[in-house]
């Protein structure tokens, strides 16, 4: 198939003649319908500038959604370590129980922080949740193994903006305490023989420092490998023995 130019009224040379190459071809308050395939060098949109984005409707936009930053928190213990014991019962005030978070694997933009212990007189090893720093829009997920728990299921807990420290209680209270379930993961069964993950993922929106923890709660107390099943490999790494990972949680911000 051929290209042409488009026909022109020249009315210098009283001619009906193709476009010169070079010249524009001016369409002020009129569109053009019916096109397939549109090849240009470039698209410049008249008041763009060249640190926006042209839309599919015309408009432009500074921002996308896409990831801006990311990073990545867990649960890390030692070869041979299983990652705990599970409840199956917790104080009403409470109603979930805290997974731990105790290592931040990578953080490149200083978005997260590891907070302080997670439930306010129940004796969890410090610390259990984590604070989004910057203001934006996030992807939160999170996963969590459980071994030998019956029925299980995760959440996020949303316990409040500034700067809040783990526990919050009648003796370190804060007027930006909210604690309240903010989305569920997956409704899971773990059975004496099989190990289970519990995942979730959910939008924020946050204009402050906000303090969240992953929850849970279970059919059955199992002691010492309720909260995951740890290996113990004897292969080195890098002169050390494997670590044991048990609860993730990616922290994603894409505005």
């Amino acid at each position: 198939m051929a290209d042409h130019f488009p026909l022109i009224a020249d009315g210098t040379a009283n001619q009906i003649k193709e476009l010169p190459s070079g010249d524009n071809l001016n369409l002020n308050n009129n569109g053009i319908v019916g096109v397939g395939i549109v090849t240009a060098n470039s698209f410049v949109k008249s008041g763009g500038t060249s640190s926006q984005y042209l839309m599919a409707d015309g408009s432009t936009t500074n921002t996308l959604n896409t990831i801006t930053d990311r990073a990545l928190i867990v649960d890390e213990k030692a070869n041979s370590v299983h990652g705990g014991a599970s409840r199956n019962s917790w104080p009403a005030t409470e109603g979930y129980g805290p997974r731990i978070v105790n290592k931040i694997k990578y953080n490149p933009g200083n978005i997260v922080e590891l907070n302080g212990n997670g439930q306010s007189g129940i004796n969890i090893p410090n610390p259990s949740g984590f604070s989004i720093t910057k203001p934006g829009d996030y992807i939160i997920d999170w996963s969590c193994p459980f071994y030998y728990t019956g029925y299980v299921q995760t959440a996020l807990r949303y316990v409040g903006f500034g700067t809040i420290t783990l526990p919050v209680n009648s003796s370190n209270p804060h007027p930006g305490y909210v604690w309240e379930i903010i989305d569920f993961g997956t409704s899971e069964y773990a059975s004496s023989s099989s190990q289970a993950r519990s995942k979730g993922s959910t939008k924020v929106s946050i204009a402050d420092t906000s303090v969240y923890l992953i929850v849970y709660q279970c059919e059955t107390a199992t002691a010492t490998w309720g909260l995951g099943l740890g290996q113990s490999f004897p292969s080195l790494f890098d002169g050390t023995l494997p670590p044991n990972i048990f609860t993730e949680v990616s922290v994603t911000k894409i505005s």
